[in-house]
């Protein structure tokens, strides 16, 4: 298992079934969308990691650039799966953790 980051949280990518879990939270996420995202930005965090660049300084990936990459002609439908998954990500934490800031409320 992988460390748990500050929040303690840790994110797993499972390739073999193609899904995503976010342990600490108690998340499970099957969408084909959702799971190309995530293995997309942790390869592109991979690479960061393996260039030693500073976690302040990881190089952010455009939307656009992310569709490219999955072979979509838009960004739509990665910004309606991002947006649902994000809704589903606060309704947990805030299920969860109610005495806690809302992770969008911490920035």
């Amino acid at each position: 298992m992988p460390d748990a980051g500050p929040d303690g949280l840790v994110l797993v990518i499972d390739q073999g079934r193609a899904e995503i879990e976010i342990d600490g939270l108690d998340i499970e996420e099957k969408g084909q969308t959702i799971f190309a995202i995530a293995v997309r930005l942790a390869e592109h965090r991979q690479r960061d990691v393996a260039e030693n660049i500073h976690p302040c300084n990881y190089r952010p990936i455009r939307l656009r650039d992310l569709a490219d990459q999955l072979k979509l002609d838009t960004d739509r439908p990665l910004r309606s799966a991002i947006s649902r998954f994000h809704k589903k990500v606060e309704r947990q934490h805030a299920k969860l953790y109610p005495d806690l800031l809302a992770p969008k409320d911490l920035f």
